[in-house]
């Protein structure tokens, strides 16, 4: 799909508390055409909360086109956030979470809550459409515990520019199958470009499902393996002892936070022989400074195999 005149082929998903700027410049410089501020709370957005736009201002560094998706319940708030950003042109996308399964925010009549009410929803969107001079997108689940999408699509499917449809329910979760076959059906209900998201970890993962989607959506598998997008690009899969090392290393100059390194290091260990002892090791680490100084021994020892 073509989206402020790029051709938009892979996004990275928005992951609350995981998909922070430097990971997202990491993705987009290995292939993602398309990356998002994650999980913006709109209230924190409109009060200013310090934290919330130290996120935004760290965008700057992005290159455009830049997105952020915000999620909440009222829809003033919505529309608030939206002129906020278009006055000070801080993003070119805005994308409205439909779609988290987190019993936290659905107990806030949030994320995937907004699904049982498909004309609540239509309020929020069309609120942000008349507030921002940018692309307005949705991310949805196939429904709340049930398949949804065409009443969905009629609430919101001619006024968002696209839609990101997650092949699962809410209720599901993230167990099961993604059903792509319901997201092929939900292209054929939206008057938009659709976005296929869930369960996409490989190059023969994406092969088998492009052509039911107008662009998809990577999100966990990213998280293992950031190369992934340009390995679909290029038809190749990278060795992965060479992916760890380029990934480690990555982590070990970019990351300042204990909690994001231990993520991001456990997971770019998946797949290699003693990944498990690794993970272990690096959970067991109190400081930056240890995590950084038993993953640096990790990178010698895989350059050295």
């Amino acid at each position: 799909m073509i989206i402020k005149n790029k051709q938009i082929n892979l996004i990275l998903a928005p992951l609350s508390e995981v998909t922070n700027i430097s990971f997202r410049i990491l993705c987009r410089e290995h292939g993602a055409d398309l990356a998002f501020l994650p999980f913006i709370n709109v209230n924190a957005l409109v009060m200013t909360d310090k934290i919330t736009w130290g996120w935004i201002k760290d965008s700057e560094r992005e290159h455009k086109p830049r997105a952020i998706q915000l999620f909440g319940s009222d829809a003033e708030l919505f529309k608030k956030s939206a002129k906020i950003i278009s006055e000070n042109k801080l993003f070119d996308i805005i994308d409205i979470n439909a779609a988290c399964p987190a019993s936290k925010i659905l107990d806030e009549g949030a994320g995937g809550a907004l699904l049982v009410e498909p004309y609540r929803l239509r309020e929020i969107v069309r609120g942000v459409k008349d507030n921002f001079n940018g692309v307005v997108s949705v991310k949805i689940r196939l429904g709340l515990k049930r398949n949804s999408v065409s009443e969905i699509a009629d609430a919101i499917g001619s006024i968002v520019d696209f839609a990101t449809v997650h092949g699962r329910t809410v209720k599901q979760g993230y167990s099961g199958k993604s059903d792509w076959d319901a997201i092929f059906e939900a292209k054929k209900l939206f008057n938009c470009p659709i976005v296929g998201n869930g369960d996409i970890c490989s190059i023969n993962d994406y092969l088998g499902v492009k052509d039911k989607a107008d662009a998809v959506m990577i999100g966990r598998a990213a998280l293992k393996n950031p190369l992934l997008f340009n390995e679909i690009k290029s038809g190749r899969k990278s060795d992965d002892k060479k992916r760890a090392t380029a990934c480690l290393s990555w982590a070990c100059k970019n990351e300042k936070s204990l909690r994001l390194l231990k993520r991001f290091c456990t997971c770019f260990v998946s797949g290699l022989t003693g990944s498990r002892e690794m993970k272990e090791r690096i959970n067991r680490c109190k400081s930056v400074a240890e995590t950084k100084l038993y993953v640096k021994k990790v990178i010698v020892s895989l350059q050295g195999k």
